[in-house]
C-alpha cells in the first residue's frame, strides 16, 4: 500500500493497510499502541524528516514495512506471502 507522506500519518497508513488486508473494521484491530508509539512511528516516518525511515515491526498477525517514501508492505506472520494492500 501506498500513502502520501506529506498529507497522512504512517500510523494511520499502518492501519488502514491492516483493516484492508485483513478486512477487518479499524475499530476492531489491537492498538497499534500495543506494538509501537504512533507519535514516535509518525515522527520518524514523515516526510519533513531529516532521517531516511525504514521500520519493520509485528501487529495484528503481520510483519509490516513502512517508510517515509510512502511505503507500508505487509507480510503474513503466518505464511511468507507478501501484501501491498
Amino acid at each position: 500500500m501506498e500513502y502520501d507522506p506529506s498529507v497522512d500519518d504512517p500510523s494511520h497508513a499502518v492501519i488502514a493497510a491492516v483493516s484492508s488486508v485483513s478486512q477487518s473494521n479499524p475499530i476492531e484491530l489491537d492498538t497499534l499502541y500495543s506494538v509501537i508509539d504512533p507519535d514516535a512511528l509518525n515522527k520518524l516516518c514523515s516526510s519533513n524528516s531529516d532521517t531516511t525511515c525504514h521500520l519493520t515491526f509485528g501487529f495484528a498477525g503481520y510483519q509490516i514495512t513502512v517508510d517515509a517514501t510512502g511505503k507500508v508492505v505487509l507480510k503474513s506472520e503466518d505464511c511468507s506471502t507478501d501484501s501491498n494492500g
